[in-house]
């Protein structure tokens, strides 16, 4: 308890992740900063309770952190699922509907932060500006919220929403209006969102495509450091279990990406003899859903370093590659 009263303390003073962006209420209650401290010491029943209890009281900082836990199984399966459905939804959810609503509703009318997360889960609309180029008015206003708040890894993954939407457009105006903040795994979307544009012009004025531009882009995609290749849309889960030279590309190049720090780690500790077969099954686990799949479940709340650093850290990066390990061959292998 004391060491925990010293991290509340310590962030207090220190200024917490939130400190150079806009706040969220209750952010700075001693209670909130007492959850949150004992949710990244793994004390994970206790954190919940809190958290709901402060989500309830009206604490819009608890509501966003609790609803963002919420929507990350590994991040409360092993307290949450001997529950039924119903009683794990009335758990982590507030009451309405068939299965409860998340308490990002609740947070929406004090933070304009819940909001932009809500929308960026919406299906985009688009719309048309004055000079006749169409865009989402959804994943625009999200990722500029987001990245107001420092959630750069939400505002990226809507930008990747945006990409495969096929608002081709959008998705390089956003890139090129926020490349300082987003992260730089967007970096290949934009050279392909760039060839797709040529593409359509080459095709609406000549209607043949010159192979000399695929080329120069191909030459360019190649030309990505192999960390961004990575961590990007580079590898794809069936090229990760079956094709040897995209194996050894990943075991030559693993260490180099930052997002797999998490699980780097975890295959160091836990499965040294079988190292090579964990960054495998890393790999697969970046191709299989998110792009962040170890991110803070609110970066604006818990920065990443206080995240991957906290003492719960090894224990999420497990769950989260046992999620990989049950459903794909590459990670049947791996040594648990």
């Amino acid at each position: 308890m004391l060491i925990r009263l010293l991290a509340v303390l310590g962030l207090t003073w220190s200024g917490a992740a939130w400190a150079d962006g806009p706040t969220i209420p209750g952010q700075d209650a001693p209670e909130f900063l007492e959850a949150r401290a004992a949710w990244l010491d793994g004390d994970d029943l206790p954190a919940l309770k809190s958290l709901k209890t402060l989500a309830e009281g009206g604490n819009t900082a608890a509501q966003i952190l609790f609803a963002r836990i919420a929507e990350e199984p590994h991040m409360h399966r092993h307290v949450t699922n001997r529950l039924t459905r119903k009683d794990r939804n009335g758990f982590l959810r507030q009451p309405g509907g068939i299965s409860g609503v998340s308490w990002l509703e609740a947070a929406k009318s004090e933070s304009d932060l819940a909001a932009a997360i809500l929308l960026s889960k919406v299906g985009f609309t688009s719309d048309k500006r004055a000079d006749g180029s169409v865009y989402s008015p959804e994943a625009e206003a999200a990722v500029e919220t987001l990245l107001a708040y420092g959630e750069t890894q939400l505002a990226t993954e809507v930008v990747f929403k945006l990409f495969d939407g096929f608002f081709f457009r959008h998705t390089l105006d956003l890139i090129n209006a926020h490349q300082d903040q987003l992260d730089p795994v967007l970096e290949p979307i934009r050279l392909s969102t760039e060839q797709s544009l040529a593409a359509i012009d080459v095709l609406g004025e000549e209607g043949a495509i010159d192979s000399d531009l695929f080329a120069m882009f191909r030459d360019q995609k190649e030309a990505l450091p192999p960390e961004i290749l990575l961590a990007g849309t580079h590898s794809t889960m069936s090229n990760i279990g079956q094709d040897v030279e995209v194996q050894t590309f990943i075991k030559m190049h693993a260490e180099k990406v930052e997002s797999w720090t998490p699980f780097r780690e975890l295959c160091e500790v836990s499965c040294a003899p079988t190292y090579s077969e964990c960054l495998l099954a890393g790999a697969a686990s970046m191709s299989a859903g998110r792009k962040f799949p170890f991110a803070s479940p609110a970066q604006s709340l818990i920065s990443t370093e206080d995240y991957w650093n906290s003492a719960r850290m090894r224990g999420d990066a497990a769950r989260r590659m046992f999620e990989v390990s049950q459903r794909f061959e590459v990670g049947a292998r791996f040594d648990q």
